[in-house]
């Protein structure tokens, strides 16, 4: 009786090492508050953008009037801040346009964290990037949501480049953050701002593991199970961004009550 309560004793300290050791991981990753992109040369652009609803008209050849007459400034409105424009009153359509700023850059590329949602990109009326299929008539094919790294040429720099965005629910725009600079300054960023969730990710997994481990070597304690399963869920919410966590809450609750259809109207943030 005495060395089975030792034994017991000795897995309920065993989990508790791991529940404090599973709880205090997460703080490693937040100790620095600083801009990913502040330690290179990286420009954030918040500045200088420009917004207008509906579809542009096309001209013989093909090409959108709006992508390369930079003269017609009638019908554009600055946009504050990388969110849905003011305005919305059900279009499917949104242009917007940036200028892009002068810099000496090996490969530049433009990085845009979340633009919602399909979208095609344009410099002097010639189309230089497209994400999923656009449709002005009919049901919109959701693409996806991911960022995007756009090369661009460096006689580009100092010049507007435009955005022809299309989603069928209020949501529709580009959130920041948006990034130009070198390819592989943009990617090393990348690296560096995601690698506290890739060893989160990597621990909770190992961790997870080693609760199953202790599981099968007693099949009585269970809460070294639930415990595996807990981790194995905080390893996949630390691969996932918020974005598709809020998401995926909410249609799942949207599945379970009945109300899939309150998506549309839903006010995305």
């Amino acid at each position: 009786m005495l060395a089975h309560r030792l034994i017991s004793h000795k897995k309920t300290a065993s989990l508790l090492i791991l529940v404090i050791f599973a709880t205090c991981i997460p703080t490693l990753g937040h100790t620095a508050e600083t801009p990913f992109f502040s330690e290179l040369s990286l420009v954030n652009i918040k500045s200088g953008l420009h917004y207008r609803w509906g579809d542009s008209p096309i001209e013989d050849k093909g090409t959108p009037l709006w992508s390369e007459d930079e003269s017609l400034d009638i019908g554009w409105h600055e946009l504050e801040s990388l969110t849905t424009p003011p305005g919305y009153q059900g279009e499917q359509i949104l242009w917007i346009r940036l200028k892009l700023p002068t810099g000496d850059w090996a490969e530049p590329h433009l990085y845009a964290e979340r633009v919602h949602f399909q979208f095609e990109a344009f410099v002097h009326g010639k189309k230089i990037f497209q994400f999923g299929d656009i449709s002005k008539d009919g049901p919109v094919k959701f693409a996806g949501v991911a960022w995007h790294l756009i090369p661009l040429q460096k006689e580009w720099l100092g010049e507007y480049l435009y955005f022809r965005l299309n989603s069928d629910i209020n949501r529709i725009g580009i959130r920041g953050p948006l990034l130009i600079g070198s390819h592989a300054d943009i990617i090393t960023t990348l690296i560096k701002e995601d690698i506290d969730n890739v060893v989160l990710t990597f621990l909770f997994f190992f961790i997870g593991l080693f609760s199953l481990f202790l599981y099968s070597k007693s099949r009585t304690e269970k809460a070294y199970l639930s415990f595996s399963f807990l981790l194995y869920a905080e390893a996949g919410l630390s691969s996932v961004p918020p974005e598709c966590i809020s998401f995926f809450s909410m249609l799942h609750s949207c599945i379970f009550t009945g109300g899939l259809p309150f998506l549309r109207s839903y006010q995305w943030e």
